[in-house]
């Protein structure tokens, strides 16, 4: 493309004032003084023109390193790597992939509370998936990349919350309610634009409320092979939860194409499943186990013993009880968004859980 530029002078005999203000208020325009010049003149420039905008739409996934990250970035450059740009963001090097590179995956290695950092997170794109940190200043964390987005001209954050955060009791639930209010007091906000951009140019969060990881069951192989369930459930409470896959593709179709779930909370989960569904399940596909509910102090104690800070591992059971006390009516959306059925925690079993749990022959 060519950028053509007429200017035209005045002289003696020739007087344009709105050109003159244009040149007094543009120092790349070069004046020169043809004021004892008899006749005026008209200068005709044509010089390359280069686009700001991106030759492929930019997606970015912060952090790239985490379970969600990995998984999105996994369903990204399969699904859709030919006709997007994939850029991973870590926060030391050290915690990238080389075999990104290998994909054509971007790493940006920057901190969300290093405010320069972020332009380069940023440049170029217009939809940012956030996979919330599990910290305690978690809320704080996730305002800082809102404005980061709303500095840098992203109009589609994409934000991992937790089911049922509206309602829900315990640091784990009452801080991600935090982060989704503060996301939807934001919504509608301009975000820095960018001249490529030809949407609402405004911000637009799109928050995922995802189940219990079905890969959570890896912590508990051990137990699971003496032929045992241990869960803070009690006999007949539930919990929502889903295959990380599902989680990660239904990021990655959103980031592709985000305007259809602008300013939407998503529920991405299977279904309610009961201490006793869970353990038929591992029981049909992989070995028979039976369910023992337990107290929230013992699966503390637990998690304590897989290593959880005491807590992270006090936030999660309180999680866990709050869900058994409270099963939910609302209906999944991984079926509009994949146009397909969720995966289920017994085709879990048999693709992923039974590589991980040892069967006595």
């Amino acid at each position: 493309k060519n950028l053509l530029l007429l200017l035209l002078y005045q002289t003696n005999y020739f007087y344009n004032p709105l050109l003159n203000v244009f040149i007094e208020h543009n120092t790349s325009v070069k004046k020169i003084d043809y004021s004892n010049s008899s006749c005026f003149f008209i200068c005709i420039i044509i010089m390359p023109y280069q686009s700001d905008a991106p030759e492929k739409p930019v997606v970015v996934v912060f952090t790239g390193n985490s379970n969600i990250g990995r998984e999105t970035l996994r369903a990204l450059y399969q699904r859709h790597g030919d006709t997007i740009t994939i850029r991973a963001i870590v926060r030391k090097e050290k915690n990238a992939d080389p075999k990104w590179l290998d994909f054509g995956i971007e790493v940006v290695v920057a901190d969300v509370t290093r405010k320069p950092q972020l332009e380069k997170v940023f440049h170029h794109s217009n939809a940012a998936l956030w996979v919330t940190p599990n910290t305690k200043d978690r809320a704080k964390l996730t305002a800082l990349f809102i404005q980061g987005c709303i500095d840098h001209g992203i109009d589609f954050p994409i934000i991992i919350s937790m089911m049922e955060a509206d309602e829900g009791e315990g640091l784990h639930l009452s801080s991600f309610r935090e982060i989704e209010e503060m996301c939807k007091k934001r919504a509608g906000e301009k975000v820095r634009e960018q001249f490529w951009d030809t949407g609402k140019q405004e911000l637009q969060p799109i928050i995922l409320r995802v189940g219990q990881f079905y890969q959570n069951m890896y912590g508990s192989s051990l137990i699971i092979e003496t032929g045992k369930l241990y869960y803070p459930l009690g006999p007949l409470g539930t919990i929502p939860h889903v295959d990380m896959r599902d989680i990660a593709q239904c990021a990655a179709t959103i980031l592709v194409k985000p305007e259809p779930y602008a300013n939407r909370t998503l529920n991405i989960f299977c279904n309610y499943a009961s201490g006793g569904d869970i353990a038929r399940s591992i029981s049909m596909k992989i070995r028979v186990i039976n369910y023992e509910p337990v107290s929230p102090e013992t699966a503390i104690a637990a998690f304590c013993g897989f290593g959880l800070e005491p807590w992270l591992a006090e936030a999660n059971v309180e999680a866990l009880t709050f869900y058994a006390r409270n099963e939910s009516n609302v209906d999944s959306d991984i079926p509009k968004i994949l146009e397909r059925k969720p995966i289920s925690f017994s085709q879990f079993c048999h693709d992923e859980l039974s590589k991980a749990i040892k069967v006595e022959e």
